[in-house]
């Protein structure tokens, strides 16, 4: 067994089915994400149109990639990232990582997910729910130090600050999803207590922290179980199980999603922590807004070798390539930009750099001179979000079982052409198993280190 955590924002995703009619009279630009403070959260969650048809999932991006492994492992009886909140917790979940794809061949992990999450209701849902995924949850829970009950501002601005020192109570972050009849997606985000972990320290001991799992959950306003106040600390909200899951197993990886590199102290401690240990480390760069604010903290993370696997899709690499100075030609093909963004991220320390490409598939290049090419799968697709996350975690779970490059490409592929076939990525048990076992034959084929069959890689579920 090995360990793996993911580093980033417990988001509860709430989705909800509404019609044109809402966005106009919200002012709302169909397809587009604004952060809102938690008061404008709570009043959109009382509209009526949005009770009508709604669903609750464990979100965020490194979550779900969490989730993705988890669930190829075997430690999922969900099939795919998302969940809802009425299917279980902690205890049913203590044991995932025992299986893995295709009956054997894959790696079998120990998956924890690493974040801060608010003193309410919320945090106790989106812990069950990520659990009954089968990832244990290490959830640092906010006690502020001045606990002034004034909601914060979610703006971009807020997340790339430090903040002040007397940060007041913040809820969990959750992100309503807006969804029209044609299929498109308007998202609100409110971050709250997700903004919190700011500072190193702050991080559970696995990750290079002082924060333990013996002190009492921390309930709202910093009130202990016991009663007495413990105002400026973060308190784990999680149990012991969750930090002493796959415990005696050596660390493998740390995945941080993009949105780490706003708090990139922490990100870096994280990262130390997990070099320290022996475990490699991936970051998907999650927009090409992180990438044009975020650009110097993430070329210092580069050039401190710690950082081995990025992963972006092609607008993130051509806005990669503008934030580098990249010299591209006017109207460059998206071909040339990929590589372009491919051989610089491999020049300032990187060993792998993979890039989706949409139905296009993905490259992948490693700094040895490796090179590899997956086609995305021609199915009907129903639904793309969840797709980007679903093929890191395929890629990842090929890295971590010892796989080629190539097979590793494909691997991502085959779980994200699996993952627009359904809402939500949710794949269901049966298609969960036709994705396990399709993966499982790739690595099978391919062996430890070889190139997979070509009938192994028109093994994807359809």
């Amino acid at each position: 067994m090995l360990r793996v955590y993911g580093l980033g924002d417990p988001v509860l995703d709430i989705v909800a089915r509404v019609d044109h009619g809402l966005l106009q009279r919200l002012g709302a630009e169909p397809g587009g994400c604004v952060p809102v403070t938690a008061k404008e959260m709570a009043g959109l969650l009382a509209l009526p149109e949005v009770q009508a048809d709604v669903k609750r999932v464990p979100g965020g991006s490194a979550a779900n990639v969490m989730k993705g492994l988890a669930s190829l492992a075997g430690s999922s009886s969900h099939g795919g990232m998302n969940g809802s909140s009425g299917h279980g917790g902690m205890n049913g979940s203590s044991d995932g990582g025992t299986c893995s794809a295709g009956g054997g061949t894959g790696a079998r992990l120990a998956v924890h997910f690493v974040g801060m999450v608010g003193g309410d209701d919320v945090a106790e849902e989106y812990e069950r729910s990520i659990a009954a995924h089968g990832v244990a949850p290490l959830l640092l829970r906010h006690s502020p130090r001045e606990a002034t009950g004034q909601g914060g501002n979610d703006s971009s601005a807020a997340m790339a600050a430090n903040g002040s020192a007397a940060a007041a109570a913040q809820p969990t972050a959750t992100c309503l999803c807006l969804v029209t009849p044609d299929g498109q997606r308007t998202m609100r985000t409110s971050l709250g207590a997700a903004l919190q972990l700011r500072q190193p320290e702050q991080l559970p001991q696995p990750l290079g922290g002082a924060a333990g799992t013996e002190a009492p959950v921390q309930q709202a306003g910093g009130q202990q179980a016991d009663g007495q106040q413990q105002q400026g600390q973060q308190q784990p909200a999680s149990s012991d199980a969750a930090s002493s899951h796959g415990a005696s197993a050596p660390w493998a990886l740390l995945h941080c999603e993009g949105y780490c590199l706003y708090r990139a102290e922490v990100a870096a401690a994280a990262m130390r922590a997990a070099r320290a240990a022996g475990a490699r480390v991936s970051i998907d760069l999650a927009s090409f807004e992180v990438i044009c604010k975020c650009w110097g903290r993430l070329d210092h993370l580069l050039q401190d070798r710690l950082v081995d696997i990025v992963f972006c899709n092609e607008q993130e690499a051509q806005a990669l390539c503008q934030a580098a100075g990249v010299a591209l030609p006017a109207d460059c093909p998206a071909d040339r930009a990929v590589a372009a963004a491919q051989a610089y991220l491999l020049s300032r320390g990187a060993s792998t750099v993979v890039v989706s490409r949409g139905s296009k598939g993905c490259v992948a290049k490693s700094a040895d001179g490796g090179e590899a090419r997956a086609a995305a799968g021609k199915v009907a697709v129903v639904d793309t979000v969840g797709a980007g996350d679903f093929c890191t975690a395929g890629f990842l779970y090929g890295l971590l079982s010892g796989a080629s490059l190539q097979a590793c490409a494909l691997s991502g592929c085959t779980a994200g052409t699996a993952a627009v076939q359904v809402a939500g990525a949710e794949l269901g048990p049966d298609r969960l198993q036709q994705l396990r076992s399709a993966i499982g034959s790739i690595l099978l084929a391919a062996g430890p280190g070889g190139e997979p069959a070509a009938a192994a890689a028109a093994a994807a579920p359809s």
